[in-house]
């Protein structure tokens, strides 16, 4: 019989080699089935329920049996369920609340992971700590991303660029343009042509007083996505929402550097396509209020928020 398992075992170590989890599974489940106290079996089966992506069950397992697992094995199994509560947490819910509800889950379960750690392990903890930035950030907690990632710089430790852009977003909205101009420019270097954080970037600039350098950034992401794209044959246009984020917001910026008129030339040509856009609306409408035009700025502020075309 000890024979017949250890064949298993075997065949389970070649299935999970050539990435083949399900089949190996099936094998630790019918040898946990015969001999529910062996402990190789259940390491594996929970090894490969992680590797499956079943993070949550995976850690579930482990903590109800946790001797029979390596420190190395305990780490990685809750760093996945960490890094699995993270993602819930950005995954946007119907209602925000509930968003920012999943989210609140997994401060408390880092923090509890945390605290649980040596000082020396903690230091070294760096998945965890990087994880910490995007929920701090998720939660709008700009302050305590800023000290996390200078704690990070202190020790040395490398964030990569999706970390980056979120502490960029950190350091922009507690006041720190120019450092957050540095973070998401280093984020796009790793991750070119998201759309976001070349937005977040003009922004930067713009509080950093570049002005020109925030202009020619929204520039760049105008002539990077067609305006109004429209497939060969169609009676209509297909709503190109970069474009139209890259333009308005290119159009304000232009305001901001009290080129009032020329922004509100631009503005007015995207109503024309867009008439019943609030969102639009309401910026032609702050132009017209830095121009002194009070009553047509107000006519424009309170229109309904109506869709795009």
């Amino acid at each position: 019989e000890g024979h017949t398992a250890e064949a298993q075992l075997d065949e389970a170590a070649r299935l999970r080699d050539e990435r083949l989890w399900l089949a190996a599974l099936s094998i630790y489940e019918r040898l946990l089935a015969v001999t529910p106290g062996d402990d190789e079996a259940y390491r594996l089966r929970t090894l490969t329920l992680a590797d499956l992506g079943n993070a949550q069950r995976a850690w579930q397992l482990y903590s109800e049996r946790p001797e029979a697992f390596t420190t190395a094995q305990a780490t990685r199994l809750e760093n996945d369920r960490l890094a699995r509560l993270i993602v819930w947490g950005g995954l946007y819910a119907q209602e925000t609340s509930s968003r920012l509800d999943e989210m609140r889950h997994a401060e408390r379960a880092m923090a509890e992971h945390l605290a649980r750690l040596t000082p020396a392990e903690r230091a070294d903890a760096t998945r965890a700590r990087l994880d910490t930035l995007i929920i701090l950030n998720t939660l709008e907690k700009h302050e305590e991303v800023v000290a996390a990632y200078r704690a990070l710089q202190v020790d040395g430790v490398r964030v990569p660029p999706y970390a980056l852009a979120k502490v960029g977003d950190s350091l922009l909205a507690t006041r720190h343009p120019a450092g957050a101009a540095a973070a998401l420019a280093a984020s796009l270097t790793g991750m070119p042509g998201e759309f976001d954080i070349q937005l977040l970037l003009a922004y930067a600039y713009l509080e950093s007083e570049q002005h020109d350098r925030a202009l020619a950034q929204l520039d760049a992401l105008a002539k990077a996505n067609d305006p109004w794209p429209r497939a060969a044959g169609a009676r209509r246009g297909h709503q190109n929402w970069q474009r139209f984020e890259a333009d308005t917001n290119h159009a304000m910026v232009t305001a901001y550097g009290n080129r009032l008129r020329e922004a509100e030339t631009a503005l007015q040509a995207l109503v024309a396509l867009a008439p019943n856009n609030a969102g639009l609306q309401s910026r032609l409408g702050s132009v017209f209020s830095m121009r002194g035009w009070t009553e047509r700025a107000l006519g424009h502020c309170s229109r309904q928020p109506w869709t795009l075309m």
